[in-house]
C-alpha cells in the first residue's frame, strides 16, 4: 500500500507541483504547464478514489512503449526524451510488465526531478531468458532522488523492492557522460 501510495498518488502529487512551481518560474509558458498540472491532478483524483474504493485497475497495460509515450505526454518534460523497446514483449508475464512501468516511470519522475538533464534516454530490450532496462539522464548531476532531511527515499526503495520481488536486481549508477544510469536487469523462465 505504500508503495502504491508513493509511486501513484505522491507521484501524480509531486508532478502537479513541478508543473505548478515552472508555471509560476516560466509566465510566458503558464498555460502550459498549468494543463501539465491539472492533468496530474485528475491522475492523483483517479488514484484516491481507486485507493478509498480499495480498488485497483485490473486493465491490461497496453504496450510498454505506449504506456511510456503515454506517461511522457502528460509529464511534458523539458527533456528531450527518446525511447526504444525491442524483443517480443509477449514474454513477459503481465505482472511483470505492470512493475516494470511503474519502475520506469518512477525512474522518468526522479530524472525529470532531480537530474536537470536536457536529454534522457529509455530502453528496454526483452529475449526468452531476460529483460534489460534503462533510464539515463544526461544531467550536469547526480539524477536520483536525493531526500531532503535524512531518512529513506522511497522512491528508490520502491523501485528496488519491485523489480527484487520479481527475481531481478536495480542497479544506479553515474552515467558514462554525467547523469545518472537506472539499469534494471530482470531473468525470465523460459516457456515450454
Amino acid at each position: 500500500m505504500a508503495r502504491q501510495l508513493h509511486d501513484e498518488l505522491g507521484g501524480a502529487l509531486a508532478a502537479a507541483r513541478r508543473s505548478v512551481t515552472l508555471a509560476a518560474r516560466e509566465p510566458e509558458a503558464a498555460a502550459s504547464h498549468l494543463a501539465a498540472a491539472g492533468q496530474a491532478l485528475d491522475e492523483a483524483g483517479q488514484e484516491n478514489r481507486a485507493l478509498v474504493d480499495g480498488l485497483r485497475r485490473r486493465a491490461r497495460l497496453p504496450s510498454l512503449r505506449e504506456a511510456l509515450d503515454s506517461f511522457l505526454a502528460g509529464a511534458r518534460p523539458a527533456a528531450s526524451v527518446s525511447v526504444r523497446v525491442t524483443g517480443d514483449e509477449t514474454l513477459l508475464p503481465e505482472r511483470f510488465r505492470q512493475e516494470l512501468f511503474l519502475v520506469l516511470r518512477e525512474a522518468l519522475r526522479n530524472a525529470f526531478a532531480h537530474a536537470a538533464a536536457d536529454r534522457v534516454e529509455v530502453g528496454v530490450r526483452t529475449t526468452r531468458r531476460w529483460l534489460y532496462a534503462k533510464v539515463e539522464d544526461f544531467g550536469p548531476g547526480p539524477g536520483v532522488e536525493v531526500p531532503a532531511a535524512p531518512g529513506p527515499a522511497y522512491g528508490l526503495c520502491s523501485m528496488t523492492e519491485r523489480v527484487e520481488e520479481l527475481g531481478g536486481r536495480l542497479r544506479i549508477s553515474p552515467g558514462e557522460q554525467g547523469g545518472t544510469l537506472v539499469e534494471i536487469h530482470l531473468p525470465l523462465a523460459p516457456r515450454t
